[in-house]
C-alpha cells in the first residue's frame, strides 16, 4: 500500500521525459520527515482526480490542499 499525504500550493508540470509531477509544499508524508519545509518535486504522475482532489504518484497518494 502507497504512503499518504497532502500536497499544498502544487501545480502539474512537465519533465524532460514527457511524463508529468507535482510541485508544492509535502505535508506529513510518513516516509519524508525531511519534506516538511519548502518546495518539492513528486514522483511521477499516474494519475489526478481534480473532483475528489487527489493524485497518484509512483511512489504516494497525494491529497491535493487548495
Amino acid at each position: 500500500m502507497k504512503p499518504k499525504a497532502k500536497i499544498k500550493n502544487w501545480e502539474v508540470f512537465p519533465n524532460l521525459v514527457g511524463s508529468y509531477q507535482l510541485i508544492g509544499e509535502i505535508i506529513e508524508h510518513p516516509d519524508k520527515p525531511e519534506f516538511q519545509t519548502g518546495l518539492q518535486v513528486t514522483s511521477l504522475l499516474k494519475s489526478i482526480d481534480f473532483v475528489n482532489k487527489t493524485a497518484e504518484t509512483l511512489n504516494t497518494i497525494y491529497e491535493l490542499v487548495d
